[in-house]
């Protein structure tokens, strides 16, 4: 299975190079695109149907004794739904109206700093409602929805414009295509992640396990798998789980990501597309990424306390910022390789945005591993390291 998915994201890398790929997709595209919509917008209307449970307004208890609040429950269910919703009624919606031969008016970003202001108001009115003594369940898919959204609409703003108030616009960009790049970000390139890293990630254990000769005892399936799942943690050295994490994050998941990401901009770029408009498409790419994970990693980190929300907020935040800087380069890449021919300079611009992405999640995963020097520094401390990374990306 891991031969035939390199084997095939080979043959579509290689594929949608060329300059003729793109008008030889749309043949099906429309079809196709409104037919994956479809499906993915009727999956994200039955994880919505799923908030009817929560009419009773009882915690629920895991299998492993955990109990799960209301509000918890309320932002997991719009998180999973919306993965599927968004990115599925874009596709219907644009892959149905363009087969009716429907034009899109050009794009119009607003103010980015009136989205940053909205956000500012966000976290400060959830995080007002998270630490409060009895939190109320009800505004919170709204309000993580929004948390989750403004960062990367302000950053797109951003790309726009050029500028927080009332910069130059970039022109020739339409709805359509900044809605399509946003939706194929967030439901091909999320699929091609998450494939990459999950398999990467067990491979990567699976090798330091029989280095340590783990499975010389083991004899059936479901002996092999409680080894790599149950058993790693401490037969594996302090060291080997960083240096498996580090690998997942900072080599497969960039180059994974990145590639995935940007070809958003190859589909969806027009013949005569300036360097400008490909930049604004990869930054609707990154920021729709970064909106998927700050809706999962958000409900990741209330886990440990719903007084927390807003400060995971930021973070995600900051790591949306990173998603729209490296997809805008990698867009900018893709208009060099096509339009320019420049191919080295095109290499060299996807080469940046991995190693951008690469350096953030190296830094984030010592951070959270508490690896060499770092376990003699206070936790405070990190989290000034942490949150000035993200201030300055």
């Amino acid at each position: 299975a891991l031969v035939l998915g390199l084997a095939l994201a080979a043959i579509v890398v290689r594929w949608s190079m060329h300059r003729e790929a793109r008008r030889r997709l749309a043949r099906w595209a429309r079809l196709g695109g409104a037919t994956y919509g479809v499906w993915l917008a009727l999956s994200g209307i039955s994880g919505m149907l799923l908030m009817l449970s929560l009419i009773n307004g009882e915690a629920t208890i895991g299998d492993d004794g955990t109990e799960f609040s209301v509000v918890e429950q309320a932002i997991a269910f719009t998180a999973i739904a919306l993965w599927s919703l968004v990115p599925g009624v874009i596709l219907t919606y644009h892959g149905i109206s363009a087969s009716m031969g429907e034009g899109s008016s050009d794009a119009r970003a607003t103010l980015a700093a009136l989205a940053v202001a909205a956000f500012a108001g966000i976290v400060l009115l959830g995080h007002w409602n998270m630490s409060s003594d009895e939190p109320v369940a009800a505004p919170m898919p709204l309000l993580h929805l929004l948390a989750a959204a403004l960062p990367g609409i302000a950053l797109v703003a951003m790309a726009a414009r050029g500028s927080p108030w009332r910069g130059s616009a970039v022109r020739g960009v339409s709805w359509r295509q900044l809605m399509l790049a946003a939706a194929i970000s967030m439901s091909v390139a999320t699929t091609i992640a998450v494939y990459v890293e999950s398999v990467g990630a067990v491979y990567t254990i699976v090798l330091m396990l029989v280095h340590h000769g783990a499975f010389a005892d083991a004899a059936t399936g479901s002996e092999v798998m409680e080894i790599i799942f149950e058993d790693a943690d401490w037969i594996l050295s302090e060291h080997e789980q960083f240096a498996a994490n580090l690998i997942v994050a900072a080599v497969l998941a960039p180059v994974s990501e990145e590639l995935a990401k940007s070809l958003s901009v190859r589909f969806t770029m027009a013949p005569n597309a300036t360097r400008a408009q490909c930049f604004l498409l990869g930054a609707a790419a990154g920021a729709a990424f970064g909106f998927l994970e700050a809706l999962l990693y958000g409900l990741a980190g209330i886990q440990e306390g719903l007084d927390g929300w807003w400060e995971i907020m930021l973070v995600r935040g900051g790591s949306t910022s990173l998603h729209v800087i490296c997809t805008g380069l990698a867009g900018l890449g893709w208009w060099y390789w096509t339009r320019a021919r420049r191919h080295r300079l095109a290499l060299a611009l996807f080469a940046g945005a991995m190693l951008i992405h690469a350096s953030w999640n190296a830094v984030f995963t010592a951070i959270d591993a508490r690896i060499f020097v770092l376990d003699t520094i206070s936790n405070r401390t990190l989290e000034i390291v942490a949150y000035a990374t993200v201030a300055v990306v």
